[in-house]
């Protein structure tokens, strides 16, 4: 090879004309919409069930804690209810489609 010698293949004079970059499947189209809205979202049932299970397990730990005088397992018990009463206000608020139309009077 001579130094002269390009060491990259030369492209033709004409340009290549571009590809439509268009994929449609029977798949994606329904993968990729929002559900809708007669549908539950699965992810907001298992938070709701967990919302759920969570609040019965902290009652419980409040009440046992309440009747044998353990003041940190009703703590505990405390603790757990009002971050499941948290949890459900969060799943209740995405839930209500009015919430998002309402402009917050602080900003």
């Amino acid at each position: 090879m001579s130094p002269d010698t390009p060491i990259a293949p030369t492209l033709s004079p004409a340009a290549p004309k571009p590809v439509p970059m268009e994929f449609s499947s029977p798949l994606t189209s329904t993968a990729l919409s929002p559900l809708p809205p007669g549908k539950k979202d699965p992810q907001t049932q298992a938070l709701g069930w967990f919302c759920v299970i969570e609040s019965v397990l902290g009652v419980a730990l409040w009440i046992h804690g309440q009747s044998s005088g353990w003041r940190s397992l009703t703590a505990v018990g405390y603790m757990i209810v009002f971050d499941a009463m948290g949890m459900g206000v969060n799943i209740w608020s995405k839930a209500e489609a009015a919430w998002r139309s309402i402009r917050r009077p602080y900003g």
